[in-house]
């Protein structure tokens, strides 16, 4: 005959079943990247502590980063991380415009050495010179090919920034994947990809810059499928406020530093790229710099 503790199911071998399901409730209540974001900061299951449990321990990897999230250190680093990524919007928004502004000026000034030729052309014509007129048609078809490949050139973004967190490359189509890519803002997975590759240098020597990506993400998918889950449906969002400029769009401003100074390092360093190319002609490096930053700001 069953004992009242054995009829009412509350034996310890019970108790240690409910303590069990209730674990297990609790583990699957979370996904993966929840402890992945814990661990980075110290947490670890109950299961991986060594030696005796420390009082208040949270079981809870989501419980454990709200607790995170309150101290003055994660807000100060959450307030950088969203500064660097308004920074990094604005440096990309601002050489949108200057690639723009390049390429058509590129274009109006081939087109306008076209057109001085094709006078001359006419001119010969008029006096009855052939062979002046053949020569210029040379030089003509010559400065026709000169000014599509300058205006292919000059409408493409000679260079793609890198996403605050996220390595820089030199191919800009690759580096617009690893900017969306959430795996790549994680210094770990960013290590153990190269070292991946690192390990297969057939890889590496025979596969594209985005062929390469692809064979990574494929295996960092499989060890870490977090990463690679579909975004949820973007809910509507209210429209932002316009960004304010803080920067004196007219040069010099007075008894302070520039408005090319002011300037993010990579907008800085794109504008001695034009400059050094002899994109500004004929024009000081101090009117170049005026002309860019105006661009910059206002297209």
């Amino acid at each position: 005959m069953m004992d009242d503790e054995q009829e009412l199911g509350t034996g310890p071998a019970e108790e240690t079943q409910q303590e069990a399901a209730a674990d297990d409730a609790r583990a699957d209540d979370w996904a993966l990247e929840d402890e992945d974001d814990a661990r980075a900061f110290g947490w670890k299951p109950r299961d991986n502590w060594k030696g005796e449990i420390p009082d208040g321990f949270v079981d809870d990897p989501r419980d454990f980063m709200k607790r995170i999230a309150s101290t003055r250190p994660y807000r100060v680093m959450a307030e950088r991380m969203d500064k660097a990524e308004r920074d990094h919007a604005a440096v990309v928004a601002g050489m949108e415009r200057v690639s723009r502004h390049m390429a058509e000026r590129t274009k109006a000034d081939a087109d306008a050495r076209v057109a001085e030729i094709v006078a001359q052309q006419r001119a010969a014509a008029v006096e009855a010179d052939p062979d002046k007129f053949d020569a210029l048609e040379k030089e003509r078809q010559k400065a026709v090919q000169e000014r599509d490949a300058a205006t292919t050139q000059a409408a493409a973004q000679p260079e793609v920034i890198a996403a605050p967190g996220v390595p820089q490359v030199n191919d800009p189509g690759v580096q617009r994947r690893l900017n969306d890519a959430k795996w790549a803002r994680n210094p770990a997975l960013v290590a153990q990809a190269q070292q991946m590759l690192q390990g297969r240098p057939d890889i590496a020597s025979s596969k594209s810059n985005a062929e390469q990506v692809d064979w990574v993400e494929a295996e960092l998918r499989l060890m870490h499928p977090q990463y690679f889950a579909e975004a949820p449906a973007a809910q509507e969002q209210p429209a932002p406020r316009p960004a304010q400029n803080t920067v004196d769009p007219g040069g010099l401003a007075h008894g302070k530093a520039s408005g090319f100074d002011r300037l993010p390092a990579d907008a800085r360093r794109y504008f001695h790229t034009f400059f050094e190319n002899g994109d500004y002609g004929n024009k000081t490096i101090e009117d170049a710099k005026r002309e860019y930053v105006d661009v910059y700001h206002n297209g």
